[in-house]
């Protein structure tokens, strides 16, 4: 019996595409340490959209919703963190511009093509037009793209604690977003 579970089971060691099918409905029922990764292990639920979960998050040209909605977060956030927070983007902010210092709501504003302006001691700056936007996040109902990226991002950032648990024993795995 135990086998036929694990044929059914889909593996990835792809954090983005198990974060993803986690949104559509799946359920990990486990994960394992291999060759210095993590491989998620999910149920063979009927998850809309699975088998395109991985071209999703490899290609820039996919359409359909809502995985293209969480792959253009997704492509969002290492953006910030690989170009933006690793990387070299300081720029003079704006006095009127709105700020925060979520990268979470700064993948989403990003996402949804608000231009970052700056990034300065922690704190990302966006035109004085998101700020209106970024309220109506906390408003997005259920169903709606917005609503499936933050989900997304939700279901990304606890995966991403769990395998650094995994990965690197209990200490600090919640301190990133």
């Amino acid at each position: 019996m135990a086998s036929a579970i694990h044929a059914l089971s889909y593996c990835t060691r792809n954090t983005l595409v198990a974060a993803a099918l986690v949104t559509l409905g799946r359920k990990v029922t486990g994960k394992q340490r291999e060759n210095g990764a993590v491989v998620w292990h999910l149920d063979s639920g009927s998850a809309c959209g699975e088998p395109d979960a991985a071209v999703a998050f490899t290609t820039r040209a996919y359409a359909r919703e809502p995985l293209a909605s969480m792959a253009k977060v997704a492509s969002a956030r290492e953006w910030l963190l690989d170009d933006v927070i690793h990387g070299r983007f300081e720029t003079d902010a704006d006095p009127d511009s709105y700020s925060t210092t979520s990268l979470a709501e700064a993948s989403l504003l990003v996402a949804n093509n608000f231009h970052l302006r700056a990034f300065w001691d922690g704190r990302f700056y966006f035109a004085p037009c998101a700020r209106e936007y970024a309220e109506s996040l906390a408003r997005a109902e259920e169903g709606t793209l917005i609503a499936w990226q933050k989900n997304y991002l939700l279901q990304l950032k606890q995966l991403v604690a769990q395998a650094k648990a995994e990965l690197y024993g209990a200490r600090d795995c919640q301190k990133d977003e």
